[in-house]
């Protein structure tokens, strides 16, 4: 091989360097060496027949393969060494709680290397910081779903779901967003117990969102097989809301006095009895309102609320025009 061919063809290597990125060399370190020759060789000049056996090509063809190997382990090196910096770096800001510095710190390292063991890390990390604030909030879920992605672990893939689904609820009030988050812990392989939570959660999402006929659909679904008593005190009672909510008078009225009738002890301990007074007066029977409250103020003889609402609904018939003792 003469000074030319071999001019050319470190050129040529050295252009085929410089279009690889990251990840290209991170791929190739991780390959089977028999793999990295046809990343590199499909596009250098090959060796002409005379020179086949010449052992000055072989020594070439060899240092080709020294320089991609040794390229690639100097940027893993790199690379690594910058994560781990980075993440310090997250740590301390969350010591100093600087959590803006430190959710910056922690993108940086997914955006460098979203595979890397570092990164996963630093979303465990980012994923542990308890805040309130919206922009933070959605980079938590960047974290949460990282995790999902990359973590090895069914449990913390499921947990890791949870969180999003509570933040989407419990702290922005996103109700429409947690509907498909808690479809796709259902549609996992989880306990008995859970799934009746996050089908619980889901009508009430639903019923957020005003799609009140999905929000019943979830709940008679959830009826039809509970034996716990309390679990179906729970559902009939928010049945019952959901009928005041939609002026279904006649199926609240149902379930309130089922719910009075079979379990009521439960039933004062949860407001059933102010439920059911506010559907008759919602419809005008204020006596039926009345009489309700006053049954369970002999239930509970020191309530002030009740006899503050006692009180508003008298006042509330003897002002209905044509009630004796009404005054212009």
């Amino acid at each position: 091989m003469n000074l030319l061919n071999f001019q050319q063809t470190s050129s040529h290597l050295l252009s085929i360097f410089l279009q690889f990125s990251r990840k290209d060399f991170q791929r190739i370190a991780r390959e089977p060496f028999s793999k990295i020759f046809p990343l590199g060789r499909k596009n250098l000049p090959q060796p002409s027949e005379t020179c086949v056996e010449n052992p000055v090509s072989s020594l070439i063809e060899w240092w080709k393969r020294l320089c991609i190997v040794g390229v690639s382990f100097c940027v893993l090196g790199c690379s690594s060494s910058e994560q781990k910096a980075e993440l310090e770096r997250a740590k301390t800001s969350i010591n100093q709680k600087k959590y803006k510095e430190a959710f910056d710190s922690i993108e940086r390292i997914l955006k460098r290397d979203s595979e890397s063991p570092h990164a996963l890390e630093a979303a465990r990390l980012g994923a542990t910081i308890n805040t309130n604030e919206t922009t933070l909030l959605n980079l938590e879920l960047k974290f949460l779903r990282h995790i999902i992605l990359y973590s090895t672990s069914d449990a913390e893939r499921i947990d890791s779901q949870k969180r999003i689904v509570t933040i989407h609820i419990e702290k922005l009030g996103e109700h429409s967003k947690a509907i498909p988050e808690i479809n796709k812990i259902l549609g996992l392989d989880i306990n008995p117990e859970l799934k009746f939570k996050m089908r619980f959660e889901l009508a009430k999402a639903y019923f957020q969102v005003n799609q009140f006929f999905q929000a019943e659909v979830e709940i008679d679904a959830l009826l039809e097989n509970e034996k716990d008593e309390k679990r179906i005190f729970e559902l009939l009672l928010f049945k019952g809301n959901l009928g005041l909510t939609v002026k279904d008078h006649t199926k609240a009225i149902n379930i309130f006095d089922k719910l009075i009738e079979k379990y009521p002890d439960l039933s004062e301990k949860k407001g059933v009895y102010i439920q059911l007074s506010a559907v008759y007066e919602d419809i005008g029977e204020f006596h039926k309102a009345i009489e309700i409250l006053q049954k369970m103020r002999r239930r509970d003889e020191s309530s002030e609320l009740l006899d503050l609402k006692i009180k508003r609904l008298k006042a509330r018939v003897l002002n209905q025009p044509g009630a004796r003792g009404f005054k212009r």
